[in-house]
């Protein structure tokens, strides 16, 4: 019997009638979080769910999402959250690969409010039955799927320290819905019982409305990526307690004893926040903390797979039992998980006190605005759009900026009739129509020639980022 669905639906109970997620259309109780993943949980054991079955989720961010994944865990099968205003062909490749057998989508929800009586308690479930699927940009081409198991979630309760004194002062959830950060908010809120405020994409995507809301809402808490904390932070914020996690905080700091930062090291294959710390000071290379875990027996190994022992740099590994694969996809569960323990490709290095330093990755991935992107994925789609070959996308943080950059041979893009003096002449446009937002890049830059290394492959570490005041034009403060 999974230790959080114990505690959330006795949760659900004792506080019936306190406000758990709202959003600027509806204020969800627990009294009513609970009759409505009630009826969902009833509906879908009329629809022989259960056990190791996918339900996909595909409903605008706010409360519902919440009752709807709520009520895949009560019936003791795996949710898969495609956040409504993905591109379709994504929401089906994600559908199709994880084998949903049921799409809980904005019609059936209202049905199923209509039609159907709250069904008590929840099934009982291994901790290695399948609980949730999040999908990350994959190095083929398409997106990569991580199934993780219902011990997990009893894992997540541990990440973030308790408090023992509750308000009604909400947490702002900004991350996707999607995101791992944000089932970990979403465990952690039984405990905190704040309330939690989730904020729509289109006030995402603006700022100065955003710390409009957050000062109206007298918000109490957030987790974001440092990009998105440096955007957000104001005079005035009322926040009390900011997570920065998914991308380097260098710099990250608050002066005074109103608001606390803490800097969080999180992977989508482990699910929990794995290392972490108070950001005391702005730091140029932000240490990523302390281990918050024991169970997950983090640690460092040489390249031979000896773990390294006291002050040293290795690969950062770690021992989530819980992390089952990835989709479909064995070999690449076979890269990663071996030896008895997953590796996250990070090289770290640990100090003397145990704090452990971010150096680089082993492979080509990058993080946007606490996204993780693989770049196969953003060449696959440019390439079917233009017809060009030799595409390479990489991702920079420049002057607090986040952003990916496009590279492709100028020759090629002359022989297709592609460029108009730099600039790219293909339907750019129809990207948005595969790729999320934070996967669009802001610049396309043709080259001469790709920078090749000694064995003839493309070396993407001497592909450097574009001058700023060359492609951003004259500075204009926003009105």
């Amino acid at each position: 019997m999974g230790k959080f669905m114990e505690h959330a639906t006795s949760v659900m109970k004792q506080y019936a009638d306190k406000v758990a997620f709202l959003n600027e259309k509806r204020e969800m109780t627990h009294g009513e979080l609970d009759r409505e993943s009630g009826q969902i949980y009833a509906w879908l054991k009329k629809q022989g769910i259960g056990r190791e079955d996918f339900v996909q989720i595909v409903l605008p961010r706010g409360p519902e999402c919440i009752a709807a994944l709520m009520g895949v865990l009560r019936a003791g099968a795996a949710f898969l959250i495609s956040e409504k205003g993905y591109p379709e062909k994504r929401i089906e490749f994600m559908r199709r690969d994880a084998g949903a057998k049921i799409v809980l989508e904005e019609d059936t929800y209202r049905q199923i409010l209509r039609e159907e009586e709250p069904l008590p308690g929840y099934e009982e479930t291994s901790p290695h039955d399948a609980a949730f699927a999040c999908y990350t940009s994959g190095s083929t081409g398409t997106p990569k799927g991580i199934l993780h198991e219902y011990g997990t979630l009893d894992l997540m309760q541990h990440t973030v320290p308790l408090e023992t004194s509750y308000g009604d002062n909400p947490h702002m959830l900004v991350t996707s819905m999607s995101f791992i950060l944000s089932f970990v908010d979403i465990v952690n809120a039984f405990h905190y019982l704040r309330p939690m405020y989730i904020v729509s994409s289109e006030m995402l995507r603006d700022v100065t409305a955003m710390s409009r809301l957050m000062e109206e809402k007298q918000a109490y808490s957030s987790t974001m990526s440092p990009s998105y904390w440096r955007l957000c932070n104001k005079p005035g914020l009322p926040l009390k307690k900011v997570i920065v996690a998914g991308e380097p905080a260098r710099g990250i700091y608050h002066e005074g004893e109103n608001l606390v930062i803490r800097n969080f090291y999180s992977l989508t294959e482990a699910a929990c926040c794995i290392l972490g710390m108070e950001l005391d000071r702005p730091y140029e290379d932000a240490p990523l903390g302390m281990p918050i875990i024991d169970a997950l027996d983090v640690h460092l190994e040489n390249p031979d797979g000896s773990r390294v022992e006291g002050p040293g740099e290795g690969e950062l590994c770690l021992n989530n039992t819980y992390m089952r694969c990835y989709i479909n996809l064995p070999e690449k569960t076979q890269e990663i998980i071996r030896n008895g323990g997953f590796h996250t490709g990070d090289i770290a290095r640990r100090m003397e006190d145990g704090t452990y330093f971010l150096i680089g990755r082993k492979d080509d991935m990058f993080k946007i605005n606490g996204n993780r992107v693989e770049p196969g994925e953003i060449e696959g789609a440019v390439q079917k759009i233009t017809g060009l070959k030799t595409v390479v996308a990489k991702g920079f943080d420049v002057e607090g900026r986040s952003f990916i950059c496009l590279y492709y041979l100028r020759s090629e893009a002359v022989e297709r009739n592609l460029l108009d003096g730099e600039n790219l002449k293909a339907d750019i446009s129809a990207l948005s129509e595969m790729l999320p937002r934070y996967m669009l890049p802001t610049y396309y830059i043709p080259l001469e020639k790709m920078p090749l290394n000694d064995s003839g492959k493309i070396a993407r570490r001497l592909l450097s980022a574009p001058e700023l005041k060359d492609v951003a034009g004259e500075y204009v403060p926003p009105a």
